[in-house]
């Protein structure tokens, strides 16, 4: 089968014009042809028709193969001419093929002219792709979201893309021709020099770095740049760079960053990044031959006053006030910290004497004497300040910080206002402690724990469906021990975990156990800071459910504001996995800790229980009162059941009734009850605590 091919014959005889097409019929081709004899023919032809090769003679007088290549190239047509003469001295060709013409072929060697056809048609194809994929990435690479660069060695530039204009605000054109250099940050000249070094002297793009260059604005960027080297016009060698911006990006990771390690609230390094930087000093305190260091741990005192008396609101704004005032009374090397709710830790670099420490302590008590400013009111607080030195007090951050922590009890108790630690106040290496910590340890083992169970209930029906597990030790020579003697112990001493497991394991058993048996209630169990700190104790509820067969809903938690505010962030997705088990969720003893009404409703929360300090003094202290009356009023506005501990007297319930609270608990309906004690109570009230209250309260003086 024969090529079809397009060829435009300069030729006055058709003679040889039908010569050659014989020719091209031999060499295969199936030629469509038109001859031309002047450049005005010429030019119609190559207007009305797109052609393949041109063939000429030499010999025409109006239209030799120099005019007709002049003819061509005048209307920028790149076809290949091929030139058929009967003959040519050497000048003659050396000038048609300077010219351009592709061959020159002798009319008595026409076997030359098939071979030359191909070849030139195999260029002409690879010349059009070239240009085709040229376009292709020229077109790439303009609408590439990345910047590229291409210079000479020196700097130079030769080509930018059209990103330029968006990440750099500068036009391509304009930076045709000026040196990149000028526009890099004068401390990173060296890293864009030592890339296109590296480019040149490698195969391949080089690692990427990062440098920062000048856009019109006059701001900096940040580019993240690999470079690889390519040779270009008359094979002068190029170096291409690819920059990302990275300028937004680093800054959001850098906010991101600066945000986990401060304090959201007051803006100060929040425990997580005074850890690590106590940590370093302690370090640098041990291998620098420095003075040492100090650690103040302080805390405001009756701050829960103004939270309880203007609202959270102002105890917020209170807080973000002293911590300027604290950072201004210290040096640049040292550094305060949000701890913990009202809590703040100063660490003192190159401190480590007790009188310089106190020193610092007493210039922070002093400049917290001035009043603050909160919404047109003066507003005075104290704080009380506890002081641990290394190497004195501790070789590590942790336990600088515990002894710290401690010491300011007993700044609390003398009235100074700041304590250095001693060894006098560390009760936990008591001897008595430290034997009741190892029985503590045997007692899940021995079986000494036990739960006691106290009922809630519901105010305008007197039913009652919930209960509260509450922990009891029988020690086996102490006798009934109430949580108050061993969990505090168990909190320092790292034994929270398995005690709060024990809990959790016996009272889903026994809430089973009555559920089987037609006693349909909700238990609750209290969980500790330690236990909101532990990512899988939603699994381990739920493995605990699952292992009993118990309903979720039949279960619910009682955190503490103090242990919320720990670590919000675990806390917030550890009680959401429950919530969304359908585990219920209750913070108790509202009121007494720290946590602001914006961080209640983030939480799952379905209930709010009333701190007993403030049910005691109900019907005697009026601020009780409005406090009792304002957190009932907001829980019920956030669609939160209320539940009030500690009710002891009629008059107490009474009043309870009276502002609308959904249920208490207390000794006036009962003391907590063993599991079989509770189900024979319950079965004389019926189900229904009215009308036993009266005898309730009778039960209760008399078994104190």
């Amino acid at each position: 089968m024969h090529t079809p091919l397009r060829v435009l014959v300069v030729e006055n005889s058709m003679e040889k014009v039908h010569l050659l097409l014989d020719v091209l019929r031999n060499g295969g081709y199936e030629p469509t042809w038109e001859r031309v004899e002047t450049e005005h023919d010429m030019a119609i032809g190559l207007e009305t028709q797109a052609w393949d090769i041109v063939l000429a003679t030499n010999a025409l007088p109006h239209l030799n193969a120099l005019a007709a290549l002049q003819v061509l190239q005048t209307r920028g047509l790149e076809l290949p001419l091929f030139v058929v003469a009967d003959r040519m001295d050497d000048a003659a060709v050396a000038a048609v093929m300077k010219a351009g013409a592709r061959d020159c072929v002798m009319k008595e060697n026409l076997a030359r002219l098939i071979p030359a056809i191909e070849r030139e048609l195999q260029h002409t194809q690879d010349r059009y792709l070239r240009k085709t994929q040229a376009a292709h990435f020229y077109t790439l690479i303009e609408n590439l979201h990345d910047l590229a660069i291409v210079m000479t060695e020196d700097g130079t530039i030769h080509y930018t893309s059209r990103s330029s204009e968006r990440i750099l605000g500068y036009q391509p054109e304009l930076l045709a021709g000026r040196n990149f250099l000028t526009y890099v940050h004068s401390e990173d000249v060296s890293v864009v020099q030592h890339v296109i070094g590296q480019a040149a002297q490698q195969s391949g793009a080089t690692q990427l770095v990062k440098f920062r260059v000048r856009s019109s604005t006059g701001k900096w960027r940040r580019l993240e740049v690999s470079g690889a080297a390519f040779c270009g016009e008359k094979e002068l060698l190029r170096i291409a760079l690819t920059a990302h911006d990275v300028t937004e990006s680093e800054a959001q990771i850098a906010a991101l960053k600066h945000q986990s390690l401060h304090d959201e609230l007051t803006g100060l390094p929040n425990r997580t990044l005074l850890d690590t930087e106590l940590a370093a000093a302690v370090r640098t305190a041990h291998t620098g031959g420095k003075k040492g260091i100090s650690l103040l741990y302080l805390d405001l005192d009756r701050f829960q006053v103004v939270n309880d008396t203007f609202g959270y609101r102002w105890g917020d704004f209170l807080l973000q006030q002293v911590a300027p005032r604290l950072q201004g009374a210290l040096r640049k090397a040292d550094t305060v910290a949000r701890v913990n709710g009202d809590e703040f830790a100063v660490l003192l670099s190159n401190i480590g004497d007790a009188s310089g420490a106190i020193r610092i302590a007493r210039r922070l008590l002093h400049l917290l004497e001035a009043p603050f400013q909160i919404e047109g009111h003066k507003v005075n607080v104290s704080a009380s300040i506890g002081i641990s030195l290394c190497p004195e007090h501790g070789t590590d951050a942790e336990t600088l910080l515990q002894r710290a922590a401690r010491a300011v009890h007993q700044a609390k108790r003398t009235g100074i206002g700041y304590a250095l630690y001693s060894a006098e106040q560390e009760e936990l290496y008591n001897p008595t402690r430290l034997l009741l910590l190892h029985d503590l340890r045997q007692a899940p083992e021995q079986e000494q724990l036990l739960l006691h169970y106290q009922p809630k209930v519901e105010m305008k029906s007197g039913a009652i469906h919930q209960v509260e597990a509450l922990i009891r030790w029988q020690h086996p020579q102490r006798g009934i021990l109430p949580p108050d003697d061993f969990l505090p112990l168990a909190e320092e001493s790292g034994l929270m975990r398995p005690l709060s497991q024990w809990v959790l394991n016996e009272a889903i058993r026994q809430c089973r156990v009555w559920d089987r048996d037609g006693l349909h209630l909700r238990v609750a169990v209290n969980l500790s800071m330690r236990d909101l700190q532990d990512t899988q104790l939603p699994q381990r509820i739920a493995g605990l459910l699952t292992a009993w067969g118990l309903d979720p809903a039949s279960l619910e938690v009682e955190v503490t504001e103090t242990a919320i505010a720990a670590d919000m962030e675990k806390t917030r997705q550890s009680l959401a996995e429950l919530h969304q088990m359908g585990v219920r969720i209750a913070i108790d003893d509202f009121g007494t800790g720290y946590s602001s009404l914006a961080h209640l409703r983030q939480l799952p929360v379905d209930t709010v229980k009333i701190d007993k300090s403030f049910v005691h003094g109900l019907t005697k202290n009026d601020n009780d009162t409005a406090i009792v009356r304002a957190t009932i009023e907001l829980g019920h506005d956030l669609g939160l059941q209320v539940v009030a501990e500690g009710v002891e007297e009629q008059t107490t319930w009474d009043t309870l009734a009276a502002l609308g609270c959904d249920l208490v608990q207390g000794y006036l309906i009962s003391h907590p009850l063993p599991a079989v004690a509770l189900q024979d109570w319950l079965s004389a009230a019926g189900g229904q605590l009215s009308p036993l209250v009266t005898t309730a309260a009778s039960s209760r003086q008399q078994g104190r």
